[in-house]
């Protein structure tokens, strides 16, 4: 079950939860429409056995979530982060040491399939798969 955070003691809490994991899931919410640097509204944080859910505007300052998400060490797992990064800069003493992008890894792994695929179907030129059985005087019972 999701923590909700929006005064000091929970996120205290929350902060030293965010310290001691060395892997993270972060995604956030915020409003870009009316402002020319997002705002952040939401922050939201999976731990291997918690997920925390942050309220920023409930708060004056937020740089000590900045400090407990950048910790050394710590790899964060997060899908198209670019405006996540973007929304969590003014927050964080400096980058993270590791991010793992789920959207680029997914289109990693199709373009691998893809050439998967692609090499099959080089392969069976090659070697004449799939030509006419009739031709090459074989029928179905022989080939199984």
């Amino acid at each position: 079950m999701a923590r909700w955070v929006a005064d000091r003691p929970a996120l205290n809490d929350a902060l030293a939860a965010l310290r001691a994991s060395s892997r993270l899931a972060l995604d956030t919410e915020f409003e870009r429409i009316r402002t020319y640097w997002p705002k952040l509204a939401l922050v939201q944080a999976m731990l291997a056995d918690d997920a925390v859910l942050i309220d920023p505007l409930a708060f004056d300052v937020l740089h000590d979530l900045g400090d407990a998400i950048s910790q050394p060490g710590q790899t964060w797992l997060m899908h198209s982060p670019s405006e996540d990064l973007v929304a969590l800069a003014p927050l964080l003493p400096r980058p993270p040491e590791a991010l793992f992008d789920t959207q680029l890894a997914a289109a990693l792994g199709r373009a691998r399939h893809r050439a998967r695929v692609s090499e099959a179907g080089r392969a069976r030129a090659r070697c004449r798969i799939g030509e006419d059985r009739d031709a090459l005087g074989l029928d179905a019972a022989s080939t199984q």
